[in-house]
């Protein structure tokens, strides 16, 4: 059986970098605030909407951890010449799942802070808090869609390396 080649991180991080990309231009044209109240109606509906996001990306997140645990475990108990690309691909597989756990939280706390109810915020303020939301919510969709992209390439070579030979 020919040796499958593995894939290469380059398609993940573009697949990542393009949905940061688009998700950060939408919000960033969603986003044109002028007046204080509009500045604080968006953080509203931004932070109302970035909590259900935080959650499933924190969800996603946390079941790709334990997944690539039993991956792992596969992989020990396999009698297959599995190769070091695997046992990397695992390791940035958990790294990046972490990164986006952690974010996810992040995102969740500064997203729970009452808006509404403060006085005498300058404006900027709400400016700046829905441009860090918007970007915080950008890099975790780009770090999931880049999560899944790597490992749907550790499956595949997985897949390629334990399948029996069709003929």
């Amino acid at each position: 059986m020919a040796s499958p080649k593995p894939v290469g991180k380059a398609t993940p991080m573009v697949g990542g970098v393009l949905t940061f990309i688009l998700f950060g231009i939408h919000r960033l044209f969603v986003g044109q605030i002028y007046s204080r109240s509009e500045a604080m109606s968006l953080v509203k509906a931004l932070s109302d909407s970035s909590l259900y996001f935080g959650a499933a990306i924190a969800s996603a997140s946390a079941t790709i951890l334990a997944l690539m645990l039993t991956m792992l475990g596969m992989m020990h108990n396999s009698s297959a010449d599995i190769g070091i690309w695997l046992f990397k691909r695992v390791r940035m597989i958990a790294w990046f799942a972490t990164i986006s756990l952690c974010s996810a939280v992040a995102l969740l706390t500064f997203s729970s802070i009452p808006i509404g109810e403060f006085e005498d915020i300058p404006t900027n303020w709400y400016v700046l808090s829905y441009y860090a939301i918007a970007t915080l919510m950008a890099v975790l969709a780009g770090l999931l869609v880049t999560s899944i992209l790597l490992i749907l390439g550790a499956v595949r070579y997985l897949v390629n390396r334990l399948a029996p030979e069709v003929e």
